[in-house]
């Protein structure tokens, strides 16, 4: 059984309002999927634990609402 590495990251956002992380292992060209949408509470979120078994990933938020 391979351990796989975790790692976070820190996202900026503006309260009140929802993001998508986003993720991509080629940038060109890149194909984004969703990972997951979160509720941005404050301005600064760290978002820990997650995992790949990618040689390379590539994150992205962006506001989805409103």
């Amino acid at each position: 059984m391979t351990n796989q590495p975790q790692f976070g990251i820190a996202m900026y956002g503006v309260p009140g309002t929802t993001n998508a992380i986003e993720a991509t292992t080629n940038l060109a060209p890149a194909a984004w999927y969703e990972l997951e949408r979160l509720f941005v509470s404050d301005r600064l979120m760290v978002l820990s634990g997650l995992v790949t078994n990618a040689p390379q990933q590539f994150f992205r938020t962006k506001q989805v609402w409103p």
